[in-house]
């Protein structure tokens, strides 16, 4: 299990989490087909972005700054590398499937991490990065719904 040190190292783990779901949200929206699951993915991709804004100005609060996304060289990376040939050839069902999966286990991880830390302050910021998690999830359970009616959700 993970441990950290300072407030500000559970941030900075949070905002690489965050932007790798960013970049995810982005893949899998320039992937389907789907107008509908495009617009879904690019919401979830937005949303992830606000949150790695609020993480940066929690970080501000404490008297550390990073680099705005456009800056860092592993956000330049994520632009110029291709799609997973796998997600690009999934149908929105399926993209929404994976991503209520990654979701999930984005949730576990944050709540596992909220349940084993000593500081309460680290407890606080890692319990409202599992419910902007959950609130995720069902945002992309609501959408799988509405998609396939005749199915259940995973």
């Amino acid at each position: 299990m993970m441990s950290f040190q300072s407030i500000q190292e559970v941030l900075r783990f949070a905002m690489a989490r965050e932007d790798t779901s960013r970049r995810f949200y982005l893949d899998l929206s320039r992937s389907v087909s789907n107008p509908g699951a495009q617009a879904i993915f690019e919401a979830l991709a937005a949303a992830e972005a606000r949150q790695l804004e609020a993480i940066r100005l929690e970080l501000f609060k404490i008297g550390s700054t990073v680099p705005p996304l456009e800056q860092t060289p592993e956000s330049a990376e994520a632009r110029s590398s291709p799609v997973d040939p796998q997600i690009r050839q999934m149908s929105a069902p399926d993209a929404l499937q994976l991503a209520m999966r990654k979701q999930k286990d984005s949730f576990r991880m944050f709540a596992e991490l909220m349940v084993h830390t000593d500081n309460p302050e680290a407890a606080e910021i890692l319990y409202n990065l599992a419910e902007v998690e959950m609130r995720h999830l069902l945002k992309l359970e609501k959408e799988y719904n509405a998609l396939t009616p005749h199915r259940r959700n995973p």
